[in-house]
C-alpha cells in the first residue's frame, strides 16, 4: 500500500514537473498558458499570440486588458532576460519592451461619493531582487473612450531596480510630439512610501522657443509635493501639494508667472509683458480658487483681470470678477456648468467704457449691464444677450444716448430682436438678421422717430422721420447689395424736410436712382451709374447754408460731373460762393472750376475769392491757377491785402520722395515797405523725410535778405538767414524812425535742432558806422557809432551772446551774456542761469546827455567791469563803476556838481555806492546801500553836505547844509533829517492880489487817496540869518526853525515858526515897516499858518505934534481865513488911515484921490471898497463914482460921473495905471437902448448899447 501511495506520489511530481518543464521551457507552454489565462480571464485579459518561451526570451502579441475604468491594449510585448539568476534569489532582464500601446480612459459614470478609510501603506519587501536593463515604450497613446487624444508618447525608457523594499527608475528618457525629457525616480516601499523624483522637461511647438523647467516630486505617495520651475524662456512656478492621495483627496496649488515676455515666447505673439498669479484649493471636485493678472502690450493700454472662482465637480462660478483694459472696467459675475453640456449664465457690467481705446473714433464712452446665456452640446451653439440701460456719450458732441439692445443667435447666425436708442426726445429704432452659413447675407431696417440732429453735435435743429432697409448677399458667385430710402419727412430748421432714393449694387454696378434731399432752399441731387464706365452726375443748390450747418451762412452752388471709364474716369466741377460766412471769416465771393483725371495723375483748375477776411486777416483778392500732371505741373498765387501784394508761381512734380521744384517770380509789393523781388529761382523739396529749402533771396534797393532751410527725419532741422543788407536810412522811408539814421546793417546766422529742441548756432550781426541826426538840441545834433558787432553762439542748447561798440569820442562797450540751458525751453525762462559780463570805457559822459537832458547833464569820465550771476528772473551784478571828474548839471535846479568821484560797487543782487563832489563854494555826498537779495528787498541812502549850493533858479537861490537819510522798500519809503539854509534870496516876481471868495464858492479838500506805496517824510529846516525875500515892494529877511512831516492822511503838516525881521512893504509905493512878523505851524497843514503880522508908518503932521501920525495895519488868522485891521495913533476913519498910508495926508484934503485909495482898499483886501467909495462920493457933488476893471490886468479904472437928465448923463473914466483919461456921454432910448460916445486923446468911438436887466 505504502509502495503504491509512493509511486503515486512519484507519478504525480513527475507529471507536475513534466508539465512545469513543459510550460516553462517550450513555445508551446508559453502557448498553452496564454490560452489558459484567456480563458481563466473570462475575456478581460486577451492574448492574441505569443512566441519563444517563459523561461528565456518571449514576445506576446496583440494583448488586450479591460477593466471596469480602463482599456489597454498593446500591439507587442517582449522581454530578454537570464532566469539562470533565479538561484540567486534575482530576476534580471536585459529588456522589457512594449509596442503601440493604447490606453483608453472610460466614464465611471457619478463616482461614489462614500468615505474610504485612510489609506495606510502596506510594508512590502520583495524576496526577489528585479533588475530591468532597459525598460522601453514604443507609441504609447491615452485617450477618451470618445476617441479624443489626451496625451501621446513617441518613446519611453529607463532602468528600472527593485531591491528589498526600494524601488530607482533611471535613466530615464522620454520624446512626445511636444514633450521631451529625462528623469530619475526612488521610492520606498515601507513606512508612509517617501518618494523623490527629479524630471528635466521640454515643450517644444513650431515659431516659438523651447520651454525648459525642472519637474521635482518630493515628501510621500500619500501626500506628494510637486514643485515646476519653468526657466526659459520665461520665469514660471507651480506649487502643487496633495494630501491623502488615496483616500479624500484635497490639494493647494499656485502657480506664478513674473514679467513674462510673449514676444520672447512665441514669433507670431505681440511684444507685450505678462504678471499673473493663480491659486487654488479644496478637493478635486469642489475647490476654491483666485486669479490675477495683467497684460501689457507694445503700443496698447494695460490689461487687467481679477477673479474669484469655485468649483463644485460640475460648473464653474465666478462669484466676483473685474477685467480692465486701460482706465476701462467691466463687472463680471456668473456660472458655467460642463456637464450634461456646456451652458454658461452670467452678467457683465460696463461702467463708463471709453471706445476710443479700442479704436480711433471720436471720444465716446459706452455703459449697461448685459446677461448673457447660451449652451454648447458639442453639436449645437446656442448663445443671447440682453443690454439694458444702455447708455453711450459722445464728448466732442455733446451727446448722450440710451436704450436697450437683445440679440440672440447659433452657429448659423445672429439676429437683433430689439434695439431701441433713445436721443433726446426721439428714437432711433433698428432690427434686422445677420446668416453666414451660406454665405453671408442680411436683411435690416432703420426706423427714425422725433429726431433731432442738433442732439449730436452742432448740427441744426430738427425733428426727422423716416424709415430706411437694407438687404444684401454676399458669396462666392455674387454680391448685391440694397439700400433703400423708403421715408424721409420732417422738419430742419424750421423747413421741411423731404428726400428718397435707392442704391443698388449688383454685378459690380452701382446704380443711384434719384436720390434726393430737400431742406428749405437747399437741394441735393444725384443720379446715374458706377461701373466700367461712370456716367454720375449732381448738383448742390444751398441758398440757406445755415439751415445745414448753423456757423455757415451765404449761397453755394456746385455741379459735378464724373465720366470716362473705370481705369481712366474724368470729373468736372463748378463752384460758386456769394457772402460766405463761417465762424470769423468771411469770402465776398468764390468761384472754382476744376477737371480731373485721376488715372492720368492730370487735372487743371483755378480758384479764385474776393473780398476776404481770415482770422481778422483782411485780403482784397486772392487766386490760385494750377495746371499738369503729378509729374510736371506748374502753380501760380496772387494774394492781394489792403497795401500788399504777393505774387508767385512754381513748377514742379511729385515723386516717391514727396514734391519737388522751382518757386521764382515771387514778388512782395508793399505801399510802406516797397517792392521786393526773387533774384533767380530757389529749389523746394517736401516730403514725408525730408524737406529742403534752397537758398531764397529777396531784393528791394540796397537791402537784401537771402534765407535757406532744411528738415530731416532722421537728421532734424536747420534755418539760416545770410547775407543780410539792411541800409538803415530805409527805417526813415518806411516811417519807423523820425530821426535821420544812416549806416548799413549786415547780419548772419543759422541754427539747427532736432524736433523742437535747438541744438546748435551761431550768428553775427555788424554795423561799420551808424549815424543818428538828433535834431534840434542843445546838446547833441548827431551821435556815432563805430564798429558796432553782435554775435551769438549755441551750443548744447546753451545760448552765450557778445556785443560791442565804439563812440566817436573812442569810448567803448563790450559784454558776454550767457544763458544755461538757454534755448532748452523747458521750464521757466526766468530760472535760466545767468552768466557774462559787461565792460564800459567812457572817455566823456556829456554823450549821455542825449537822453538824461531833461534831469541831468553829465560831463567827466565812468569805467565799469562788471560780472553777471544769478538768474533772469533774478539777476545780480558784480563789480564796480568808477567816476572820475565828473561834472553833472542838474537844469530843473538850476544847480552844478564839480569834481563828482566815487565808486559804485554791485556785489550780487547788492548796489553799494560812494560819491561826493563840489556844490558851488561847499561839498556834496551822496553813500547807501541797495539790498535786493533778502525778503524784503530794502535800501538806505544818506545825502550829506557843507555850504553846498542846492538851488540856483531866477526866482530863488539857495545854500545849505543838508542831513538827510531815506529809506526805501517795498512797503514804502522815508525821507528823515535835516537841511540849514545858510543863504537863501527868493526874488518873488509876482503877488497877485488878494480877493474874497463869492458866496457860491466851495473848497474841497485836494487830498489823494492812500498810494499803495505810501512814502513817509519828516524833516527839519533851519533857516539862517542869510534868508531873504525881495519882489514888489516886499523886503524881508526870514528866520527860525520848521518841521515838515507827513501824516496818516498823506497831508503835509509843519511845527515850528517863522520871523520876518528887518523887513518892509510898499502899497502903491507907499512902504510900511514889518514891526512884527510871525507864521506859527502848530501841527496843522504846512500851506496854513497862523498869521501875526503888524506893519506900520509914522507920517509927520502938524496938527498931531512932533510924533505926528502912527498908521498902519494888523493881520492875524490863519492864511486860509484872516483877518486885516487898520490902526492909527491917533485914532480916525479907516478911510484917513488909508489916506495917510497912501498919500501921507488924510482925504479931506485932496477930494481928488478918493478912488486910489478906494483901489487900494479893495487891493489889499479889506473887502471895505464899496463902503469907502459911498463915503467918498457923499462928499462931492457927483452922482457916481466907482472903480472899474481888474488890478492883475492893469484896467482898474476911477470913474467920476453925474447925471444930467434922466436919459442924459457923463462921465469921466481915468485908468490908475496907465495915467490915462478918456470922456463918456450915454443917452438912454427906453426899452433897453442907448447910445454911447468915447472920446480921448488916442480915439473916438461910438457904440449902440442894448441891455436887459433881470
Amino acid at each position: 500500500m505504502i509502495k503504491r501511495i509512493i509511486l503515486a506520489v512519484f507519478i504525480f511530481l513527475v507529471l507536475t514537473a513534466g508539465t512545469t518543464v513543459f510550460f516553462l521551457t517550450t513555445s508551446t507552454g508559453l502557448q498553452a498558458a496564454t490560452f489558459i489565462v484567456s480563458h481563466l480571464s473570462a475575456g478581460r485579459l486577451v492574448i492574441g499570440d505569443s512566441h519563444g518561451r517563459i523561461l528565456g526570451n518571449w514576445r506576446l502579441e496583440h494583448v488586450t486588458v479591460h477593466t471596469s475604468g480602463v482599456d489597454v491594449s498593446l500591439e507587442r510585448l517582449s522581454c530578454t532576460w537570464d532566469p539562470g539568476l533565479l538561484l540567486e534569489k534575482t530576476i534580471q532582464a536585459a529588456q522589457l519592451s512594449a509596442g503601440n500601446v493604447e490606453i483608453i480612459l472610460k466614464d465611471q459614470g457619478q463616482k461614489s461619493h462614500e468615505q474610504h478609510g485612510e489609506f495606510v501603506p502596506p510594508e512590502i519587501t520583495v524576496p526577489l531582487a528585479i533588475f530591468i536593463n532597459r525598460l522601453r515604450v514604443d507609441e504609447l497613446s491615452i485617450s477618451t473612450l470618445g476617441g479624443a487624444q489626451l496625451y501621446a508618447v513617441d518613446s519611453f525608457s529607463s532602468e528600472f531596480a527593485l531591491t528589498g523594499n526600494r524601488l530607482e527608475i533611471s535613466d530615464v528618457l522620454f520624446t512626445s510630439r511636444y514633450l521631451s525629457g529625462s528623469a530619475e525616480a526612488g521610492l520606498t516601499l515601507s513606512g508612509d512610501w517617501p518618494i523623490d523624483l527629479v524630471s528635466d522637461v521640454r515643450t517644444s511647438q513650431p515659431g516659438c522657443r523651447d520651454i525648459r523647467g525642472r519637474l521635482t516630486v518630493s515628501e510621500t505617495l500619500s501626500d506628494p509635493q510637486l514643485d515646476l520651475l519653468i526657466g526659459a524662456p520665461a520665469q514660471l512656478q507651480l506649487d502643487l501639494g496633495v494630501a491623502d492621495l488615496f483616500g479624500d483627496l484635497s490639494f493647494q496649488a499656485v502657480l506664478t508667472g513674473s514679467s513674462v515676455e510673449l514676444g520672447d515666447v512665441c514669433n507670431n505673439f505681440p511684444d507685450g509683458l505678462v504678471n499673473f498669479d493663480l491659486s487654488a484649493g479644496g478637493q478635486v471636485e469642489n475647490f476654491r480658487g483666485s486669479a490675477q493678472a495683467t497684460v501689457q502690450l507694445a503700443e496698447a493700454r494695460p490689461i487687467s483681470a481679477q477673479l474669484d472662482f469655485g468649483f463644485d465637480g460640475q460648473s464653474l462660478t465666478v462669484d466676483q470678477g473685474i477685467l480692465g483694459y486701460g482706465k476701462n472696467h467691466a463687472g463680471l459675475s456668473g456660472a458655467v456648468t460642463l456637464v450634461p453640456q456646456v451652458a454658461w449664465d452670467g452678467l457683465v457690467l460696463v461702467d463708463s467704457l471709453d471706445l476710443s481705446d479700442f479704436a480711433p473714433v471720436p471720444l465716446a464712452h459706452v455703459g449697461g449691464r448685459a446677461r448673457v446665456s447660451g449652451s454648447f452640446d458639442g453639436e449645437q451653439l446656442i448663445y443671447q444677450a440682453d443690454v439694458e440701460e444702455l447708455e453711450i456719450s459722445a464728448d466732442e458732441l455733446d451727446l448722450v444716448l440710451g436704450g436697450d439692445l437683445s440679440l440672440a443667435g447659433d452657429q448659423r447666425g445672429l439676429e437683433i430682436r430689439s434695439c431701441t436708442i433713445d436721443c433726446g426726445e426721439g428714437k432711433i429704432n433698428l432690427a434686422g438678421r445677420l446668416d453666414w452659413a451660406d454665405g453671408f447675407q442680411w436683411e435690416a431696417g432703420a426706423q427714425l422717430e422725433s429726431f433731432n440732429p442738433a442732439e449730436i453735435g452742432s448740427l441744426p435743429q430738427g425733428s426727422i422721420n423716416g424709415s430706411f432697409s437694407s438687404r444684401g448677399r454676399i458669396d462666392a458667385a455674387d454680391t448685391l447689395v440694397e439700400i433703400e430710402i423708403e421715408t424721409l419727412t420732417g422738419v430742419l430748421e424750421g423747413y421741411e424736410l423731404s428726400g428718397g432714393g435707392n442704391l443698388v449694387y449688383r454685378d459690380q454696378v452701382l446704380t443711384i436712382a434719384n436720390l434726393n434731399i430737400t431742406n428749405g432752399n437747399n437741394r441735393f441731387y444725384a443720379t446715374g451709374t458706377v461701373a466700367d464706365r461712370f456716367d454720375l452726375n449732381f448738383v448742390f443748390n444751398g441758398a440757406e447754408l445755415e439751415r445745414i450747418l448753423p456757423k455757415l451762412s451765404g449761397t453755394l452752388d456746385v455741379n459735378g460731373v464724373l465720366r470716362g471709364s473705370r481705369a481712366e474716369p474724368e470729373a468736372q466741377f463748378t463752384l460758386k460762393g456769394a457772402e460766405l460766412v463761417y465762424l470769423d471769416n468771411f469770402a465776398g465771393s468764390v468761384a472754382a472750376e476744376i477737371d480731373l483725371a485721376p488715372a492720368a495723375l492730370s487735372g487743371k483748375g483755378t480758384v479764385r475769392a474776393d473780398n476776404l477776411n481770415l482770422a481778422g486777416v483782411q485780403a482784397d483778392e486772392f487766386g490760385l491757377t494750377a495746371e499738369g500732371t503729378m509729374s510736371s505741373h506748374l502753380l501760380s498765387a496772387e494774394l492781394v491785402l489792403e497795401k500788399t501784394r504777393f505774387q508767385a508761381e512754381a513748377s514742379g512734380s511729385v515723386e516717391d520722395r514727396g514734391w519737388q521744384g522751382d518757386i521764382g517770380e515771387f514778388e512782395l509789393s508793399d505801399a510802406r515797405f516797397g517792392s521786393w523781388a526773387q533774384q533767380g529761382s530757389t529749389l523746394l523739396r517736401a516730403g514725408p523725410d525730408e524737406a529742403v529749402l534752397e537758398r531764397l533771396c529777396l531784393s528791394s534797393a540796397e537791402n537784401q535778405l537771402c534765407t535757406q532751410a532744411r528738415w530731416g527725419k532722421a537728421t532734424g532741422w536747420s534755418l539760416a538767414l545770410d547775407d543780410l543788407k539792411l541800409a538803415l536810412s530805409s527805417l526813415n522811408d518806411w516811417g519807423i524812425l523820425e530821426q535821420k539814421i544812416a549806416g548799413a546793417v549786415a547780419a548772419d546766422f543759422k541754427v539747427e535742432g532736432i524736433d523742437t529742441s535747438i541744438v546748435s548756432g551761431n550768428g553775427t550781426v555788424t554795423v561799420p558806422e551808424l549815424e543818428v541826426e538828433l535834431g534840434p538840441n542843445p546838446y547833441y545834433e548827431q551821435f556815432i557809432w563805430y564798429d558796432t558787432r553782435v554775435s551769438f553762439s549755441i551750443q548744447d542748447q546753451d545760448l552765450t551772446t557778445t556785443f560791442q561798440t565804439r563812440f566817436v569820442d573812442e569810448s567803448r562797450v563790450s559784454g558776454t551774456i550767457s544763458l544755461e540751458d538757454g534755448v532748452a525751453f523747458s521750464g521757466e525762462f526766468g530760472d535760466l542761469p545767468l552768466q557774462g559780463y559787461i565792460e564800459a570805457d567812457l572817455k566823456e559822459l556829456d554823450i549821455l546827455s542825449v537822453v538824461t537832458s531833461d534831469f541831468l547833464l553829465p560831463k567827466g569820465s565812468l569805467y565799469a567791469n562788471l560780472d553777471l550771476i544769478g538768474t533772469l528772473a533774478n539777476p545780480g551784478i558784480e563789480g564796480d563803476v568808477l567816476l572820475q571828474e565828473g561834472d553833472l548839471r542838474i537844469p530843473m535846479l538850476g544847480a552844478q556838481l564839480t569834481g563828482v568821484r566815487g565808486t559804485i560797487g554791485f556785489m550780487g543782487r547788492r548796489l553799494e555806492l560812494d560819491l561826493s563832489g563840489n556844490s558851488g563854494d561847499g561839498q556834496i555826498r551822496a553813500a547807501g546801500l541797495f539790498d535786493f537779495g533778502q525778503e524784503p528787498w530794502q535800501a538806505g541812502l544818506t545825502l550829506s553836505g557843507t555850504n553846498a549850493n542846492l538851488l540856483n533858479r531866477r526866482m530863488i537861490t539857495l545854500t545849505a547844509d543838508p542831513d538827510l537819510e531815506l529809506k526805501l522798500g517795498p512797503a514804502g519809503g522815508s525821507l528823515e533829517g535835516r537841511v540849514a539854509v545858510s543863504e537863501a534870496l527868493i526874488e518873488v516876481e509876482k503877488i497877485d492880489r488878494s480877493t474874497s471868495a463869492s458866496s457860491d464858492v466851495v473848497f474841497v479838500d485836494n487830498l489823494s487817496e492812500s498810494s499803495s506805496w505810501p512814502f513817509r517824510y519828516d524833516l527839519d529846516l533851519i533857516l539862517g540869518d542869510g534868508v531873504e525875500v525881495v519882489g514888489h515892494g516886499l523886503t524881508a529877511r526870514l528866520e527860525g526853525q520848521l518841521n515838515v512831516a507827513s501824516n496818516p492822511n498823506n497831508i503835509t503838516v509843519g511845527r515850528g515858526r517863522l520871523d520876518i525881521v528887518d523887513g518892509s512893504f510898499a502899497i502903491f509905493g507907499s512902504p510900511l515897516t514889518i514891526e512884527r512878523g510871525r507864521l506859527a505851524f502848530n501841527g496843522g497843514p504846512v500851506d496854513n499858518p497862523g498869521l501875526d503880522i503888524r506893519a506900520s508908518k509914522r507920517v509927520d503932521e502938524a496938527g498931531f505934534g512932533t510924533n505926528g501920525v502912527k498908521v498902519g495895519v494888523n493881520v492875524t488868522g490863519s492864511a486860509a481865513e484872516f483877518e486885516m485891521e487898520l490902526f492909527a495913533l491917533p485914532s480916525m476913519e479907516d478911510a484917513d488911515i488909508l489916506a495917510y498910508i497912501l498919500l501921507d495926508k488924510p482925504l479931506t484934503t485932496d477930494q481928488r484921490n478918493a478912488g486910489v485909495i478906494s483901489a487900494a482898499a479893495e487891493a489889499i483886501g479889506l473887502g471895505k471898497g464899496t463902503r469907502l467909495l459911498s463915503d467918498v462920493s457923499s462928499m462931492l457933488a457927483v452922482d457916481d463914482i466907482r472903480v472899474e476893471g481888474r488890478m492883475e490886468s492893469q484896467e482898474t479904472s476911477l470913474v467920476v460921473g453925474k447925471n444930467l437928465s434922466e436919459q442924459l448923463s457923463v462921465s469921466y473914466d481915468y485908468n490908475l495905471f496907465k495915467n490915462a483919461g478918456s470922456f463918456r456921454v450915454r443917452y438912454q432910448f427906453g426899452k433897453g437902448f442907448s447910445v454911447e460916445s468915447r472920446n480921448s486923446l488916442e480915439s473916438n468911438a461910438v457904440e449902440l448899447l442894448f441891455s436887459v436887466e433881470r
